[in-house]
């Protein structure tokens, strides 16, 4: 087992025991369909068993790979057709709603719980969680003045030093997207041809490759995602979290209420109560991500993140960023 899927599993068996001992109420209404992508796939149906428990509502749980299952629900492919759609990054939802996939949430909840920029300006989808990339430096080699954008990682000065992952990594395109969104993407593709240059050792195809180098010390300074970041916890590697800097470099993990929804406001009340105080205290922790509710800084939607996506596959190639 992974140490993540660990992490996932404890987090969620400590809902599972709280609710152990109170009276189960009768099932009540309809099913709720929830289409999503979790690398365990226990997790979620452990999750919202307690959903069960707590109000009667019988939940159904539907895997799949992530955007083969937003396909299909853009298609309404699938049977039973979905209720509630998750998706582990923002590219997700954001495609079902420009599909005409999703329908509007009207939930005062949402509205007070969950910042504008966390959600989409048409009410079409809203964060579940947020996650941020990370820088992790070595002191000795530098320190966090020098580092502290992701543009200055592309100064000469740390030429054999710099590690990163694949440009398909979720993190990285979203490190990308938001360079374009501040400086364009002509700019940009001279910061990522910069750190091309720089890099210590050839793109790692995962980032649990670039962990074990740093490990070994053949990388400076690496660009890393929350999962990636939780490994400094035991190195002598500090970091700087994105979130904590400005632009703001995030991507949420995003749920919708999909448009040919048999249930949807049992669809609404499940979002609500993955929104409440209990349950963003708990399932954010499981993946090591931020909760969406309660306040957040950032000025610009998370929809650009999947607005430039196309552009940010199309530079990534040209600047040789595999």
């Amino acid at each position: 087992m992974s140490w993540r899927a660990f992490i996932a599993g404890a987090l969620v068996l400590q809902v599972a025991c709280t609710a152990e001992h109170e009276e189960a109420p009768q099932p009540a209404g309809d099913p709720v369909v929830v289409y999503a992508s979790y690398e365990d796939r226990n997790y979620l149906p452990t999750l919202l068993s307690t959903y069960t428990k707590e109000t009667g509502v019988v939940v159904i749980v539907r895997h799949g790979d992530a955007e083969a299952m937003v396909g299909d629900v853009i298609r309404n492919e699938i049977s039973p057709p979905a209720d509630v759609l998750i998706t582990p990054t923002v590219r997700g939802v954001y495609r079902a709603a420009e599909e005409g996939a999703l329908r509007p949430i009207h939930s005062a909840v949402l509205d007070e719980r969950v910042a504008p920029a966390l959600r989409d300006p048409d009410a079409l989808w809203t964060a579940l969680s947020f996650r941020s990339a990370s820088i992790a430096y070595d002191p000795d080699i530098a320190d966090e003045s020098e580092v502290g954008t992701v543009e200055a990682l592309a100064d000469p000065k740390f030429r054999g030093q710099l590690c990163l992952s694949s440009s398909a990594e979720p993190a990285n395109r979203t490190v990308v997207a938001g360079l374009i969104d501040r400086f364009g993407v002509r700019d940009t593709e001279l910061v990522v041809r910069g750190w091309m240059a720089n890099l210590a050792r050839p793109v790692f195809e995962s980032e649990d490759k670039l962990w074990m180098a740093l490990e070994t010390g053949d990388c400076g300074i690496a660009l890393l995602s929350n999962f990636g970041a939780a490994w400094l916890d035991n190195s002598r590697f500090a970091e700087m979290w994105s979130h904590e800097l400005l632009p703001l470099y995030v991507d949420v993990e995003g749920m919708g209420i999909a448009r040919h929804a048999r249930n949807p406001d049992g669809a609404l009340e499940l979002i609500e109560w993955l929104l409440s105080e209990e349950l963003q205290a708990l399932h954010p922790g499981s993946f090591l991500s931020h909760p969406a509710v309660g306040d957040f800084d950032g000025d610009k939607n998370v929809s650009l993140i999947a607005w430039h996506d196309e552009d940010v596959i199309k530079l990534a190639g040209r600047a040789g960023y595999r």
